[in-house]
Order: C-alpha cells, then sequence, then structure tokens
C-alpha cells in the first residue's frame, strides 16, 4: 500500500523556513490572489477557551491529500470528528437524520444561508449542501477536535466567527512531487 508523505508546517511565534516554502509554492501554484487565502494572521491568546478544543482546519491546493489526511485524523474517533452537513435533498432509507447530514428543506436551507449560518455551502443537482457553525460548534462542545476540509475562501467566515480554528498548509515534501514508499 502507498502511504504519502506529508509536509506539515507548524509555525509558532513566527514565520518558519518551511512555512515560507510553502507559501510560496501556493502563490506559484494556485491562480489564488494573496487576498483570497489568509497566509498570516496574529493570534491573541485567549484564556477563556483553553478549555474547549479548537478545529483544525487543512487548507492546501486540490489534489494534494488534505482528504486523506483528514480520513486518517477521524480514525482516532475519541478526539477527532467530523461536523455533520446539512442539505435540502430528502433522506435515504439507508441514511439518519443527524449521523449522516442534517436534513432540512430547501426554503430553510435558503434562509439559513441568508442568516449567514453556514460557513460553507453549495449546489449540487438541484440540493443544497452546507457546513454550519451550529454544527461545528456542536463537536467542539462535545470535547473532541472538529476537522475540516474547506475552500480557502471559508477560512475569512472562520477567522471572524469565535471558533478560533487552528489552521494547517498541507503541501507536497517536494515542490510539485509526491513522495510514496511501498
Amino acid at each position: 500500500m502507498e502511504r504519502i508523505k506529508y509536509k506539515l508546517s507548524e509555525v509558532q511565534g513566527g514565520r518558519s523556513q518551511a512555512y515560507l516554502q510553502d507559501l510560496q509554492f501556493l502563490q506559484e501554484k494556485t491562480k489564488v490572489g494573496q487576498d483570497e487565502i489568509l497566509t498570516y494572521a496574529k493570534m491573541a491568546l485567549d484564556n477563556q477557551r483553553l478549555t474547549q478544543s479548537r478545529p483544525i482546519v487543512l487548507i492546501g491546493p486540490p489534489n494534494i491529500g488534505r482528504h486523506e489526511l483528514r480520513q486518517r485524523l477521524m480514525e482516532d474517533s475519541s478526539r477527532f470528528a467530523a461536523a455533520v452537513p446539512h442539505t435540502s435533498r430528502t433522506c435515504m432509507k439507508y441514511e439518519a437524520e443527524g449521523l449522516d447530514y442534517h436534513f432540512i428543506s430547501r426554503e430553510q436551507f435558503e434562509s439559513d444561508t441568508f442568516y449567514r449560518k453556514f460557513v460553507e455551502y453549495g449546489e449540487f443537482e438541484n440540493d443544497y449542501y452546507g457546513i454550519s457553525l451550529e454544527a461545528i460548534k456542536a463537536v467542539v462542545n462535545s470535547g473532541k477536535i472538529c476537522v475540516l476540509k474547506v475552500r480557502s475562501e471559508t477560512l475569512k467566515v472562520l477567522r471572524i466567527s469565535d471558533l478560533k480554528p487552528n489552521r494547517v498548509f498541507v503541501a507536497l515534501s517536494e515542490l510539485g512531487e509526491a513522495e510514496t514508499e511501498d
């Protein structure tokens, strides 16, 4: 089985050389402008939230392995969990409300979108899908770490929320070349 090695840059107290290389790679290899992705934000210690977990947001270029990394984290179900998404489609007989999705009407979804209850949402085959702030908060309040894999634009929404997420930039270990082991 192939195992992909991930390079995760953790920055504390300043920008590391690896972080700067990852940032340069992202700017060169993606067509996202600097105003579209938050590359650095000063953080203040929030002493009141030290007892609560903070969501982890996996960011990086598409098709880099964020989904696989998220799945591996989710294997430790005692520590990590995903926010249950909302959808406007009908529930299939093999799905459970609140486990697979939160099933709501199209009108309710549009209303929740208007009131900015979703951090990210979209439409697929005439049905809406989205992740709500409340679904993320439910994971945080359960004592687990919510793992999110979202578009870079979503960071702007999460940044102004009270969730204070940790952001992890995922990149290939060699600029553009995957390392694999058998």
